[in-house]
């Protein structure tokens, strides 16, 4: 039986390069709202990344602990050779 994160199998490894036209671009920014929108961040803080991808976002996170959780045992992998602290986990 498989479950809906096999998909992701053969695309873990490059998803935010090949997931995104401008990946820089769009990570700057989404890490520029995960620090504005929400209460103040400060240096130390944890950033919790439900579906975390391959964790393309925890480089635009330096100043906060970043851990992130997926579902997908190739994207958490991914996570990981990013040096991304992650959670296997549904």
């Amino acid at each position: 039986m498989t479950s809906s994160w096999d998909k992701y199998a053969d695309v873990a490894a490059g998803w935010t390069e090949d997931a995104y036209a401008e990946a820089p671009t769009y990570l700057r920014r989404r890490a520029e709202l995960v620090r504005t929108l929400g209460p103040l961040l400060k240096r130390g803080d944890v950033v919790l990344d439900l579906a975390l991808g391959d964790g393309g976002l925890a480089g635009f996170e330096r100043e906060q602990r970043y851990l992130g959780v997926d579902a997908s045992f190739e994207m958490a992998e991914a996570a990981k050779r990013r040096g991304v602290e992650v959670v296997l986990s549904d």
